[in-house]
């Protein structure tokens, strides 16, 4: 019987072998001036990798009355709703990333905005606030 032999083996998993701790990011706090216009947070550029990773993005609104859209290299803007996790895969380096908000909301609610390393133990790379302002 030797496939016992071999079994033990074929479900060995390899270890990610790599740096998989990304450069800092820092996406800079954003005011939202009410239904005025999109009010984008800084283009962050992904780096110091040596594998892909996954990112993911948690999101909680204060108040429904404001939005929030994503951006991954430059594509299409795609919404994000309160309580979201979005999971982006294969991010490597030279991947960006970008959000931006809009709300008719009252002053001072907030949308918050945790970047997390999902391939790395769900490590906190960045929190963002967008803090709804008011229209003038």
């Amino acid at each position: 019987m030797t496939w016992l032999l071999i079994f033990p083996f074929a479900f060995h998993r390899t270890p990610i072998i790599g740096d998989v701790t990304p450069d800092a990011v820092n996406w800079a706090d954003v005011i939202v001036w009410g239904g005025c216009n999109l009010m984008p947070s800084t283009l962050q550029t992904f780096a110091g990798l040596d594998v892909p990773i996954q990112v993911t993005i948690s999101t909680a609104f204060d108040d429904s009355n404001m939005s929030m859209q994503y951006t991954r290299d430059g594509g299409a803007w795609l919404p994000v709703i309160s309580n979201e996790s979005i999971n982006l895969a294969s991010v490597v380096n030279g991947t960006t990333l970008n959000f931006r908000f809009t709300g008719y909301s009252t002053i001072g609610k907030k949308i918050i905005v945790t970047i997390t390393n999902a391939t790395d133990g769900n490590t906190q790379l960045d929190t963002l606030t967008a803090t709804q302002g008011n229209c003038l």
